[in-house]
């Protein structure tokens, strides 16, 4: 099976595993790595890469990173240049309920992480009133 890792500025990935177990049960061979405040780049990628080590069953680990960027997607994407990883970024709810319901034993890293993106995209809505129906002010 394909392990899945999230990893996030402070304690949102831990936070999005925790609400996403909530509803849909642990996630087996599923992790995260916080960055924590003023924690050295360096020694934060190593926790990554042995996260990745322990998830890897040898099908790939997919990584979901907050935001595009920042340290952990610095340190995740520099890992990923030698260890099985596909990165997706703007990792949110609807992304991990999909993978957390639709993952199977034999669903590819490159599956999962199209399904993983795709969840994303269709998670995200603008829900507002026309103009005509706001107040002033509004």
């Amino acid at each position: 099976m394909v392990g899945v890792l999230l990893i996030s500025h402070g304690k949102l990935c831990e936070q999005l595993l925790e609400s996403n177990a909530m509803i849909a049960g642990p996630m087996e061979q599923a992790g995260s790595v916080a960055l924590r405040a003023g924690e050295n780049p360096d020694l934060y990628g190593e926790r990554i890469r042995k996260a990745i080590l322990e998830l890897d069953t040898g099908m790939g680990v997919l990584a979901l990173v907050d935001m595009l960027g920042g340290t952990p997607y610095n340190q995740i994407g520099s890992l990923a240049r030698d260890l099985p990883v596909q990165i997706v970024t703007g990792m949110n709810m609807p992304m991990l309920m999909s993978l957390a319901l639709n993952r199977e034993e034999d669903s590819t890293l490159t599956q999962l992480a199209d399904m993983a993106f795709e969840s994303a995209q269709q998670g995200v809505k603008l829900l507002r009133k026309k103009e005509t129906q706001l107040g002033k002010g509004s």
